[in-house]
């Protein structure tokens, strides 16, 4: 909400989508200063609603401080959506950056708001390439991460 609080004239819009206490509804709707930008959906997302949100947009915002694993990265990357992430290495093993996502320097709102600009104004056809590498980083993560598969070669080479 900060890195887009600190942009100047921005040609984004942003989906908050899942469940909050509310005391975090009050603070993150306390934050937005543009409500304009915004559209919140706090609560629990239902799976039949999970594709309308990844298919609907542009990107994935991820800004996390640390993770181990991201199971909405993983979700995103199923759907050929970009993702914008932190420059964890949760994400960085995912994200080939300007290829089928970008990264920021973690823990910089800067940095983030400077990314979230420099995206806003990618054209349609470079957010259609992006998803393009994304997909085909799905194809190449499946294969390579598919246990039955490795094993079939294996026993070839035997």
């Amino acid at each position: 909400i900060e890195a887009v609080n600190r942009l100047e004239n921005p040609n984004v819009k942003v989906v908050i989508a899942g469940n909050a206490s509310d005391s975090d509804i009050k603070k993150y709707t306390n934050m937005i200063r543009n409500k304009e930008l915004f559209d919140l959906r706090f609560g629990f997302v239902k799976n039949e609603d999970i594709a309308t949100y990844f298919v609907n947009s542009d990107f994935l915002v991820l800004p996390y401080e640390s993770a181990t694993q991201s199971g909405p990265s993983l979700i995103a990357i199923n759907y050929g959506l970009p993702i914008i992430a932190s420059d964890i290495p949760a994400f960085k093993q995912h994200i080939a950056n300007g290829i089928n996502g970008f990264l920021f320097k973690n823990n910089s709102i800067d940095s983030l708001s400077e990314l979230i600009g420099k995206v806003s104004k990618l054209k349609r056809d470079e957010i259609s390439s992006l998803k393009v590498r994304q997909i085909e980083y799905k194809k190449r993560y499946i294969v390579d991460n598919d246990i039955v598969l490795r094993f079939v070669e294996f026993l070839k080479t035997i």
